[in-house]
């Protein structure tokens, strides 16, 4: 990663930082506060947010640490309490703070004790996506499911479960996130980090406690594996940076999993990157806050790009960025439910799912099933034809709908439509993401898959693909960058781009020689576009 900045955020000893989809809380000894966002400049401190109990009275928080977003219910979740005495906890979208039950409760905010099913104290926390939290103690990792959303029925007991025992190195565990690519969790202990498969099959819903370290996984099934991904618990050599288990760690206190599947890591006073999928540890920045003991909260990416880090003993608030990925949440999840029109098609069609990559379609005609005219259509593309709804066609793509609709083409009522210069397997992710809501975009097709979104007039693909789009972006391809986004009018990359080259011009120069000269060949007009930038940059006190 090229583009850290560092600043630090004053605040009153921050306990933890935590990004939803369209904001960044920071909790604090001294209350919850939003971290106000200026896109490519630092976040600042905003406003303390008023919090209440259940009943509506005002409330405080009580050493609040661990904080994670899960989308499913909507709601932020953390730690209450002391090490030794806590208590889970929910903050949902009106504010207002509960015990979750069945998370324990000797040392939160809430009317009744529990008995709290964890064994030692919560490091970290995370959230997967799907409705589900896993916790890390010192020995175990703990899944915790069934949580209810709030307003919705009678609360449910919340059902915690072990689903990994102790490392296999036997050191403690430390820092837990969730990698949104892999949709895996990344678990680390001071030396070393690991790879933690999260098991498909059902598990019981009844509420269990880990009665022995490197107990099995969740409803009495196989304990998944985890894998080494970087570190060396036995060596003592600290800070080193190299692939995999070449890499050498100080003391890794909290980390975080971008939305590109990079994992950061905060080691003693160093930002560090573990590179997805190449493995490599490499040192970001070495100047975090530092003083004979450092206790950082575990780091969360904002919206804009940043990554926060909640450094308690300085106190303040650790910046870094822009152009980090942040995850892209779809509404009430990562993955959404299926379109109102897909829903709507399959209901008065009884017709099946398309399979991509058919050899053909079955036209407009009754298949037999119960199909009525013209419900599905084939798009060929390239030398491969997909079969899909022509509701959910119409209803997710602008070029399409545009295409179907307009009488007087030949396609609003043909069977088949093409694409001939299209990549088919670009368009499967995005007919893929038509379905389901999920858009899946391995690195090396990010810019065809914004290319040929642009084109079918997806607006809401190319804005998820952006931050991962400026996270690509280095000082040796921002001039590239810029270019193709100037050829393929994608207007909304341009400025950050521009403001990228602007800001890390030595360094891309540097990477790059060639790049002023074919900047201002190809394209005097952006080349003019950045120089009045750079003034704009320079004349600001």
């Amino acid at each position: 990663m090229a583009w850290q900045r560092h600043t630090l955020v004053t605040c009153v000893a921050a306990r933890g930082v935590v990004a939803l989809p369209q904001q960044t809380l920071l909790f604090t000894d001294d209350g919850l506060y939003q971290l106000d966002e200026h896109g490519q400049q630092p976040p600042t401190l905003g406003a303390a947010i008023p919090l209440k109990d259940p009943g509506g009275a005002p409330c405080a928080l009580k050493r609040p640490r661990c904080p994670v977003y899960e989308p499913v219910t909507d709601c932020v979740y953390f730690v209450e309490g002391r090490f030794e005495e806590y208590a889970l906890m929910r903050l949902d979208a009106s504010n207002v703070v509960s015990r979750v039950p069945g998370g324990g409760g000797s040392g939160g905010s809430g009317p009744q004790p529990e008995a709290c099913p964890f064994q030692g104290k919560i490091h970290a926390m995370a959230a997967d996506g799907a409705g589900r939290l896993y916790a890390a103690t010192e020995g175990n990792i703990y899944k915790i499911s069934g949580l209810s959303s709030p307003g919705r029925g009678a609360p449910v007991l919340a059902a915690v479960s072990a689903l990994h025992g102790a490392a296999p190195s036997g050191e403690q565990w430390w820092g837990l996130t969730f990698n949104p690519v892999t949709r895996t969790l990344i678990a680390a202990t001071p030396y070393e980090l690991y790879e933690v498969p999260i098991p498909t099959t059902t598990t019981t819903t009844t509420p269990t406690t880990n009665t022995a370290a490197g107990g099995g996984g969740g409803g009495g099934g196989p304990q998944p594996v985890a894998r080494m991904l970087a570190g060396d618990a036995t060596s003592r050599s600290r800070f080193k940076d190299g692939l995999g288990t070449e890499a050498r760690f100080g003391a890794v206190e909290a980390i975080v999993a971008s939305g590109d599947g990079h994992t950061y890591i905060v080691d003693e006073s160093r930002l560090r990157e573990l590179t997805r999928p190449s493995g490599h540890v490499h040192t970001l920045d070495g100047s975090l806050p530092n003083s004979d003991v450092i206790c950082c909260y575990p780091p969360a990416i904002t919206p804009s790009g940043w990554v926060a880090v909640g450094v308690y003993n300085v106190p303040g608030l650790a910046v870094y960025g822009p152009g980090f990925a942040p995850t892209a949440y779809a509404k009430r999840g990562l993955a959404a439910a299926p379109t109102d029109a897909l829903v709507r098609c399959l209901t008065a069609t009884a017709c099946p799912p398309p399979s991509a990559g058919s050899g053909g379609g079955t036209g407009g005609g009754d298949c037999g099933r119960g199909c009525s005219a013209n419900a599905v259509l084939t798009v060929r593309v390239f030398d491969r034809a997909f079969v899909v709804h022509r509701a959910l066609l119409e209803d997710r793509c602008g070029y399409f709908k545009g295409l179907l609709a307009s009488e007087g083409f030949a396609e609003s009522a043909a069977d088949e439509v093409a694409l001939p210069d299209a990549d088919p397997d670009v368009f499967g992710r995005l007919l893929a993401y038509m379905y389901s809501g999920s858009l899946d975009v391995p690195t090396e097709q990010l810019k065809a898959t914004a290319e040929l979104a642009d084109r079918l007039l997806m607006p809401a693909v190319c804005e998820q693909l952006k931050p991962r789009l400026l996270a690509a972006c280095t000082p040796a391809t921002v001039v590239d960058d810029l270019l193709w986004a100037d050829r393929h009018n994608l207007a909304d990359l341009i400025p950050e781009l521009k403001d990228k080259f602007v800001w890390n011009i030595k360094a891309a120069i540097a990477a790059a020689p060639e790049q002023l000269h074919e900047l201002t060949s190809r394209s005097p007009t952006l080349a003019a576009e950045v120089i009045r930038t750079m003034a704009r940059e320079l004349s600001r006190p």
